[in-house]
């Protein structure tokens, strides 16, 4: 995303190694941070990696009955030329409250931890 002087918001390089070396120091974060918290991923273990926010969410939106193509339209999917058709199908204010139906669902704490000093809510 640049700004509209043309300056990066993001610092990182935009090349392919810069992003492959962004996506290996970003895995290697999350693995500290859930050895350091100790997070279980459930229900059958694993890594703390990007998908996993994304299903997780996706997973609590069916919980919620939230609508298929709107889930879809909030994690970015698409598919194939049917999907394309029904792009941005749902306003602002719809998707803000699917969001904050399955967001609502986490009691929001704060906690420092003691890599970097990095606040979480």
């Amino acid at each position: 995303y640049a700004a509209e002087d043309g300056v990066y918001i993001f610092p990182w390089r935009k090349d392919k190694e810069g992003y492959e070396t962004f996506r290996r120091n970003l895995s290697s974060d999350l693995k500290k941070v859930q050895e350091d918290a100790g997070i279980d991923i459930l229900p059958t273990g694993g890594i703390l990696g990007i998908k996993v926010a994304r299903h997780t969410f996706q997973n609590l939106a069916k919980v919620k009955r939230l609508e298929p193509d709107l889930i879809r339209e909030l994690v970015g999917h698409e598919r194939d030329d049917v999907d394309n058709f029904y792009k941005d199908r749902y306003d602002m204010q719809t998707r803000d409250n699917g969001l904050y139906e399955v967001i609502s669902s986490f009691d929001c704490i704060t906690e420092i931890f003691p890599y970097d000093n990095m606040l979480i809510k």
